[in-house]
């Protein structure tokens, strides 16, 4: 098996990477060009977007964050419980439902502090993690790729507002889907076609997804899972900042609707593949593991490792695979951007008398300079988070830390009338 960290692109890979970065920053520049002439503009894409690029934005922003088990369940309870009621209150910030609920500026600000600070942190970690990754398959460092993807994503985010965050989140998720699609077909050919991973698969037990025990101290159980999936999705898709903000760019109750449902259907296949690519991949090297005989360090390059290990000497296959990994951060971390540019605006800088009475352009070009300040801080934090160990975890952890009574607060003022 081929030395990993000496594995290098060719002209062809290289081409295929410089031009999805090059796609997105057109699609960025080209929006600043067209639009954003207002805050609502740059924010709220005006409210004129049409539901198929919004479904494809939120598969890209919130695919990594459920699992298939528990998650037509929350979505469902999102689509007929909870957005009737927040949609036509047709909030620019989640917030705002907490100071309307609960009557109080405190508890707004209070949670638009605790919700800011856990978007940076994920940002931070969002942007870090998958260099560690990209720099396995490529001559170039960790660090370097921090530095670049968060200034073309800060930048096109900057510049480009919410009509670019949500195209090209659409070119982005047709990427992922792509490279995914590839990695699929192509394991399950090395290992022997599908009856073969699915033996490897049950023979080492990757297979045995349904435990149907109870118990507090089983990691992973239906029961557990499907619990988890519910609150997680349900809260995600009712309550999420970058939920809310999209379905406000649209026109009525019906579009938000669909929105939610084709969304429902795009994060169920990519889901689908994923797991089937980690089966595959798993019959690839099983028996052989890379990180027992010394070839990789860590558990998150397997995946570079296998495009080098039997798919390098295909032109383009790195590069395809590589923009896949950047897709995956940039769409994430573009959607986050925009959000936490939003809430700030609408909870904190709207109450200062200044921007109250302040000419829209003077008020775009601030919402404009916030979203650069915060990719700044991403970057920062992002170049701080190789001190971390148990990335995914860490970055669930503050979701759990900062989520948990946020969307409490939220639910119970939705359900309990005497509060």
């Amino acid at each position: 098996m081929a030395d990993i960290g000496a594995a290098n692109f060719g002209a062809v890979d290289y081409c295929v990477f410089v031009a999805m970065l090059g796609i997105s920053l057109g699609i960025g520049f080209n929006h600043c060009v067209r639009g954003n002439k207002t805050t609502e503009d740059f924010l709220l894409a005006s409210k004129s977007m049409s539901p198929v690029p919004i479904a494809f934005s939120l598969t890209a922003t919130l695919v990594s964050s459920v699992s298939i088990l528990g998650m037509v369940f929350g979505m469902l309870i999102a689509i007929h419980v909870f957005i009737p009621v927040i949609y036509p209150l047709r909030l620019d910030s989640i917030n705002e439902y907490l100071e309307r609920r609960f009557r109080s500026h405190l508890v707004k600000n209070l949670v638009m502090f605790m919700t800011s600070v856990a978007i940076l942190i994920n940002l931070g970690i969002g942007l870090y993690a998958p260099t560690l990754a990209l720099e396995s398959v490529t001559p170039i460092t960790s660090v370097t790729y921090v530095l670049v993807l968060g200034f073309i994503v800060t930048i096109y985010s900057s510049f480009g507002g919410m009509k670019a965050v949500v195209w090209t989140d659409v070119f982005q998720t047709i990427v992922i889907v792509l490279g995914v699609i590839v990695i699929v077909i192509s394991t399950t050919v090395i290992a022997g076609g599908p009856v073969q991973v699915w033996r490897i698969g049950s023979e080492y037990h990757r297979t045995d997804a349904l435990d149907w025990r109870f118990g507090l101290f089983v990691r992973h159980t239906v029961f557990n899972t499907v619990l988890k999936d519910l609150i997680i999705v349900t809260a995600q898709y009712a309550f999420h900042q970058s939920t809310v903000q999209r379905l406000a760019t649209l026109r009525n109750l019906q579009m938000a609707r669909m929105v939610l449902y084709l969304n429902m259907i795009g994060v169920v296949f990519i889901l689908t593949l994923l797991i089937l690519g980690g089966l595959c991949i798993f019959a690839v090297y099983a028996g052989c593991d890379p990180i027992t005989l010394g070839l990789i360090s860590r558990k998150d390059q397997i995946l570079p490792y296998f495009v080098i290990d039997y798919l390098g000497f295909l032109h383009g296959i790195p590069g395809l695979f590589v923009a896949c990994l950047v897709c995956g951060t940039l769409s994430t971390i573009s959607s986050l951007l925009n959000s936490l540019t939003t809430m700030v605006w609408k909870d904190i800088m709207c109450e200062i008398t200044f921007f109250k009475t302040a000419s829209e352009n003077v008020r775009t070009i601030t919402t404009k300079g916030m979203t650069f300040l915060f990719g700044m801080i991403m970057i920062a934090l992002a170049l701080s988070a190789s001190r971390i160990d148990g990335l995914i975890q860490a970055a669930t952890t503050v979701m759990g830390i900062q989520g948990g009574p946020n969307y409490w607060h939220i639910l119970l003022g939705h359900l309990l009338a005497l509060l």
